[in-house]
Formats: C-alpha cells, structure tokens, sequence
C-alpha cells in the first residue's frame, strides 16, 4: 500500500470532518440545507468505507509479507545447520600447494603431430607424452579417528594424521615419478640409478605393482613422519584405517625393505 495514498485519504477524511461540523452548525437553520448534509452524510459513509477498505489491504498485506519473512528465516535456518554439517566434515588439515604434475614436452615437428608416421609410432609417442597425475589423497576427518581405539591412536590428532598422510602421499608422487621415467629410459645420474632400483626390486613386485608406494628410507628426509615412536603410531593408525598397506620385500645383498603402499579406495 502507498502510504502517500493512505495520507490523502486520511486528509480528504478530517477535511469532510469539517464540513460536517459546518453542517451541524448550519441544521440550526430550519432545515434550509438538509439536502447538503445529506450529501455530506453520504460522503462520510464512502470515506469511512475506503478507510476501511484500505485498513484491510494493508493488513492482508502485512500478513503475508510476516509469512514470507518467517519462511526465510526458516530456510535460512536450515541453509546454516547444511553448512555446519559441512564444516564437521572437512578436515581441519588441507594442503595448499598446487598438484605437481610431470607435463613432458611435445616435438613440434608434423611427424609430431601424427602427419606421415605410422599408427604404432605415434601411439608409442603418446605413451611418451603421458602426464603423470598426482595421487589422491583421502585425509581423515574427526569421526575416523575417534572411532579409533585410544591405546593405538595416543594423542595424536587429525592434523598430525593429515599431515603425516600428505607427506607421505608426496613420497610416493616423487617414486612414481622415478619409476615412470626410468621405463622410459628417461633419468640420469644419481636419479637413474635409484629409479631403476626401484623400478626392479620393488615397483614390479606383486604387492607392489600398479600402485603409489613409499618406502621406509623416505621417511628419513620427512618432516610430519618420521622414524619416532610418533610416526609408527601414525602409521598403525592409517593402516588400521585403510590409508595404506605395509609390505616387507627382502632385496638380495640388503636389508629387507618396508613399502608402503596407498590404498586408493575405501
């Protein structure tokens, strides 16, 4: 409702008000203007008719609009208690560093390209040309781990497990790497010798083969996960909640080695 419009009539109203006080006056007259306070009385009745007209619409109107308020309110309600769920759920660690990713360069010969070579040449270009991705990683959330026995978690806490769990996924990033280029006969140096120890003795291995794995020689140069009586507990806890796997492969002439393999589902 305008209230410019409410205004006016209340104004016409107090003006008719008058008139008819000017008419009471004029009643003492004999009756000479009956016919004017008639019309004036006529007048009044309209008036008061759209006052309360207009009295009704307004509060129609209020009705609804405290209606529509209270069912935003109520959604908005029920749009914080979504978000909250959602808030418990997330991790209270999240890694903020970009995905590595090995891109390897492409020629920019036509041969390149697929123009005049043969079919099996170019798809060993485009086995060479693969982008290795980074593992994914599943972090643990507050119900995982208090639903984990106090004796084997201690006083370890999500943060330290996420932590430990992205440091240890960024191991196997960097092996898989090693033994991807090392089939490709691609590494050199001091790099081409550990990648093809690892592409030999462990990543053929068939507990091994096929997944992201890190060793227990990684966790020396480790920051979050070590080789403390802490970093066990963490690895018995991510190994208790099928983060990982534990596989001991013996090498000739060393030691028996301690892989850890990811596992990449539930």
């Amino acid at each position: 409702m305008n209230p410019g419009a409410l205004e006016r009539v209340v104004t016409d109203f107090n003006s008719t008000l008058v008139e008819l006080q000017e008419a009471t006056v004029l009643l003492k007259h004999d009756g000479l203007f009956d016919q004017d306070v008639k019309q004036l009385n006529n007048l009044v009745d309209l008036v008061e008719d759209r006052l309360a007209g207009m009295e009704k619409a307004v509060l129609d109107h209020e009705k609804n609009t405290i209606a529509s308020l209270d069912a935003s309110i109520e959604s908005a309600k029920m749009q914080q208690k979504r978000l909250k769920d959602v808030l418990d759920r997330i991790p209270a660690y999240m890694p903020s560093e970009p995905p590595r990713v090995v891109q390897h360069k492409k020629a920019s010969s036509p041969a390149a390209a697929g123009g005049g070579v043969p079919l099996q040449q170019q798809e060993s270009q485009r086995k060479q040309n693969k982008t290795y991705a980074k593992l994914e990683r599943r972090y643990i959330d507050e119900a995982e781990l208090d639903g984990v026995s106090s004796y084997m978690k201690g006083r370890l806490t999500v943060d330290k497990m996420n932590a430990a769990l992205n440091e240890l996924a960024g191991h196997a990033e960097a092996n898989a790497e090693l033994v991807h280029a090392a089939k490709r006969n691609k590494t050199s140096g001091v790099d081409r010798k550990h990648a093809m120890w690892l592409l030999t003795h462990i990543a053929k291995h068939p507990s091994v083969a096929g997944t992201y794995f890190a060793l227990d020689t990684d966790l020396k140069t480790g920051n979050a996960l070590k080789t403390d009586k802490t970093s066990k507990s963490i690895l018995t806890v991510l190994r208790h909640l099928r983060r990982i796997k534990e596989v001991r492969i013996p090498v000739q002439g060393e030691h028996t080695h301690v892989v850890y393999t990811f596992v990449t589902s539930p």
